[in-house]
């Protein structure tokens, strides 16, 4: 799968230009700005998913598969060829290999790639370059080409007296390579990439040379008519359909229940006739059988006034059920539009769940930035005991966050305060980074820039009062959040408060509280908190709870987590270079806007971004929407909560991105975006990875996750029932509920055994979860 991904798109996928995977029956599609994380996704939704991929490079949020404008780009030309057999029957196609080496004899330009779709092949012409457009009429051309080239094999396997489909749309999905195709559940076949030469490649002029002037015109496609007379009920005015399934899909379906009321709001085609092959597709994709969906049609038309007598036509009652069927099928040479059912899940014990793919923890490559960042790291990493990357990576940037506090401005009007959290193991040296922030600022003279331990939302506001701009450095936010989550002091819970709050105030003003006996309390103009916070890794997620996740406490948080301890050695003296100390100094006396009121009402200076770094924040903002979307259609709270904020703090990164690598001057420029985007999007699916596995919504599934964890602690994830049992500490019936339920989500699988004439039960972690627990442990 890597080399085909790899040979056939190079690096041609960005945010900007997106790979599409699609799932069947799951019915859902995705988007991957890297090819990296699409390879691991599709390998893992492969496992019970067809998984298919779009020949069209997707830009902005597209619904399904998009249409032809959502296409950005092309990196081949293809074409889809059926093998007659179980899965194409009734057509006049080739029969088996030897046909198909016939095929490829008559064309005049052998592929580059040819693919075992497994029940046929699919070949592509690799382009020399990407053809990226840069307007319409080249994605149109294109769009003409890739329907040319396609009609041209359809004419060559017509001379053999063989009639294929002409599948050169833009939009088109294909299997992926190394996937499985079920088609027939009970016989599944592997989708395979047979030849490959990824050297083989070719200019537009190569395929322009063998077809004909004119833009090719296809015959319309007609679905396969289906006779009346196999239709399973004479169609009758008053028909109903069955009313247990009716109500079952009511209920467990929205997309049913909103397609059934005439509420949708997703539809391309709105008529009754549309609404009539929306019900249809779902409640087949149900196991509705064809006599029950065409009572379902006529009820429905009826219930509504859609003129009933239509569906009562043997014709048009054929054509929806034939068109439903076939979008149910959904193979490569299906056109379906997977944008009308976003919802819909294949009839099944329980819901899919959608994959959370873990990343693991930050890479040392996204934890630079030039110029002033990576100094004080390098300072910091020259003299440390224990000598970490990220955390080094996390005290340098709270340092240039603090510094440019309320002295710059992106133009969006975001500023540099961020709450950073480094995660690592005790002894691992995470105080020095803390020491080397602290002589900095010492030496500038600006000392009381650090603020003491977070006591209190009150301690909070008044270290603001005085010093509007303040790094609070901590190591014990593990500890604070277990307080909060604990205790019922309002204390506490005023802490909390005051973070979000503060947070969401730097380009605005906090009011400060009354005090009994005061004067008017004031505000705090532009507030600039910044906190570098340190804490075990397994003790900060334990600390979290449901609240804080979905209440944005998790999701303004950039949390990075350090590798393991490195060799220890004697530290040495800290003793800031002059260069560092030049310029902390510079921003020290660095003050936007003019008059008295610079300091307490500062203008800060707009730091201005490229058009290029402009279209790349733009879509770094599709690309949270989309994922926020998603959620939100799932109805995940934690994920809305979090992709809500990405694009937020991608904006914060690339802005102290360029005023590190250039303060005199500084522009947000595309390689700044460009960093920010990686390492939020990084963070963000790491972050919400370990909070699955550590947060818990209620007791039934904290004991789910302790079940899980105890599995993935133990060698081969496997125990047997009777210690898995001792080690739960519960009833029996309690823990066969618990087993149950994991089983039915795909966590855990069961294994009978038999030793010694007696039979027993095993159970082992399945799945995702079989592969993610070696990166979901504490030591990484």
């Amino acid at each position: 799968m890597e080399d085909f991904l790899a040979g056939m798109f190079g690096t041609s996928i960005s945010t900007e230009r997106r790979l599409a995977l699609f799932t069947v029956p799951e019915r859902r599609a995705r988007f991957f700005g890297d090819l990296e994380s699409a390879g691991k996704v599709a390998s893992k939704l492969a496992e019970s998913q067809n998984v298919y991929f779009g020949v069209g490079l997707i830009q902005g949020t597209p619904a399904g598969r998009g249409k032809q404008e959502d296409i950005a780009g092309i990196v081949a030309l293809w074409a889809d060829v059926d093998f007659v057999g179980d899965a194409h029957t009734g057509k006049s196609l080739p029969t088996d290999e030897s046909d198909f080496e016939r095929l490829l004899a008559e064309l005049p330009l052998r592929p580059s790639m040819i693919v075992d779709s497994g029940h046929g092949r699919h070949l592509y012409w690799l382009l020399h370059e990407p053809w990226l457009f840069t307007d319409d009429s080249e994605r149109t051309q294109a769009a003409h080409l890739a329907k040319a080239w396609h009609e041209l094999v359809c004419t060559a396997a017509q001379r053999l007296g063989w009639s294929l489909e002409n599948l050169g749309d833009l939009t088109r999905v294909l299997r992926l390579p190394n996937t499985v195709n079920r088609k027939h559940p009970a016989a599944p076949v592997a989708v395979q990439l047979m030849q490959a030469d990824f050297d083989r490649r070719f200019s537009i002029d190569d395929f322009e040379n063998y077809l004909p002037t004119e833009k090719p015109s296809s015959p319309p496609r007609v679905a396969a008519p289906v006779d009346p007379c196999e239709l399973p009920i004479a169609l009758a005015s008053d028909a109903e359909p069955p009313a247990d399934k009716l109500v079952a899909a009511i209920l467990e379906s929205s997309v049913f229940r909103e397609t059934w009321d005439r509420k949708r709001s997703d539809l391309s085609d709105s008529s009754a006739s549309g609404y009539d092959l929306s019900l249809a597709t779902i409640a087949m994709m149900r196991g509705w059988t064809d006599n029950e969906v065409a009572r379902l049609i006529l009820a429905w038309r009826r219930r509504h006034g859609m003129q009933p007598e239509k569906a009562l036509r043997a014709d048009y009652m054929a054509r929806t059920l034939a068109r439903a069927r076939k979008a149910t099928v959904t193979d490569e040479s299906t056109d379906v539009d997977l944008s009308a059912f976003p919802m819909v899940a294949a009839p099944s014990t329980s819901q899919i769940r959608p994959a959370v793919v873990n990343p693991g923890p930050m890479p040392d490559s996204l934890c630079r930035v030039p110029g002033f960042v990576s100094a004080v790291m390098d300072h910091c990493l020259e003299l440390a005991p224990y000598p970490n990357v990220q955390m080094a990576f996390c005290g340098a940037m709270a340092l240039q966050a603090v510094l440019a506090g309320r002295k710059v401005r992106d133009e969006a009007d975001n500023r540099t305060n961020i709450y950073l959290l480094a995660l690592a193991f005790s002894s691992s040296g995470k105080d020095f980074p803390r020491k080397v922030n602290a002589a900095i600022l010492h030496r500038v003279g600006l000392v009381q820039l650090l603020g003491e331990k977070i006591a209190s939302g009150e301690g909070i506001q008044d270290a603001l009062n005085l010093t509007p701009s303040i790094l609070f450095q901590t190591d014990e936010i593990d500890g604070l959040l277990q307080s909060i989550n604990k205790s019922r002091d309002a204390r506490h819970e005023n802490i909390m408060g005051t973070l979000l709050t503060m947070y969401s105030s730097a380009n605005s003003i906090f009011p400060m509280r009354r005090k009994a006996g005061k004067e008017a309390p004031g505000v705090i103009d532009q507030p600039c908190l910044v906190v570098y916070g340190t804490a075990i890794p397994t003790h900060y997620y334990n600390a979290l709870s449901e609240r804080m996740l979905t209440n944005g406490f998790f999701a303004r948080m950039l949390i990075v987590e350090s590798g393991p301890r490195t060799p220890g050695r004697t530290p040495g003296i800290i003793d800031p270079p002059e260069a560092i100390i030049e310029q902390a100094r510079w921003w020290s006396e660095f003050n936007p806007g003019t008059g008295n009121l610079e300091y307490w009402h500062p203008q800060p200076r707009i730091v201005p971004a490229t058009a290029e770094a402009r279209d790349l924040l733009n879509n770094s903002r599709l690309l949270a929407e989309s994922e926020y979307s998603a959620a939100e259609s799932r109805g995940d709270p934690v994920g809305t909560t979090v992709w809500g904020r990405v694009h937020e703090q991608t904006r914060k990164l690339a802005l102290l991105y360029a005023i590190s690598e250039n303060h005199l001057n500084p522009v947000i420029g595309s390689h700044a975006v460009e960093w920010a985007d990686a390492f939020v999007l990084h963070q963000t699916r790491r972050m919400l990875f370990m909070a699955e596995g550590h947060v818990a919504e209620n007791p039934f599934h904290s004991d789910c996750l302790r079940l899980i964890k105890k599995l993935s602690e133990t060698p081969g994830q496997t125990l047997p029932h009777s210690t898995l049992l001792k080690r739960m500490k519960l009833d029996a019936k309690s823990f066969q509920i618990l087993v149950d339920t994991l089983v039915q989500q795909g966590d855990l699988e069961t294994v009978s055994i038999r030793t010694n004439g007696r039979s027993g039960l095993l159970y082992r972690l399945s799945g995702e979860r079989s592969g993610e627990c070696e990166t979901s442990r504490p030591d990484g």
